[in-house]
């Protein structure tokens, strides 16, 4: 039988990746597995290039609205029971999720 220990749900807000948050509490519940919620905000080299300092303004209010949002998603009857970590990071979109994985060893 398949037995995860860390599970990786990607999170872009929308109504598909709920979806798939739903799904991930299921198999963690199931599993008795860790669930790791990730949000990438992607980076905006041309902003970064021409606005340094309001890109960053922007950056840092995106990653704490996507904070906020993130913790959000897990009813608290589930998180109280559940090995929950959120993550939320700044960069290229498949090169960061591609980091958690290695650095989490997800499965």
């Amino acid at each position: 039988m398949i037995q995860f220990k860390k599970i990786l749900v990607p999170v872009d807000f929308s109504e598909p990746s709920r979806k798939a948050v739903r799904y991930g509490l299921t198999l963690a519940s199931q599993f008795k597995a860790k669930l790791i919620l990730a949000h990438i905000v992607p980076e905006s080299s041309a902003l970064t290039y021409a606005f340094p300092i309001e890109a960053f303004v922007i950056e840092k209010e995106q990653r704490d609205k996507a904070n906020r949002e993130i913790q959000k998603l897990v009813p608290a009857e589930h998180a109280a029971g559940l090995d929950l970590q959120t993550v939320v990071k700044t960069g290229h979109i498949d090169a960061e999720l591609l980091g958690i994985v290695k650095d989490e060893a997800i499965d």
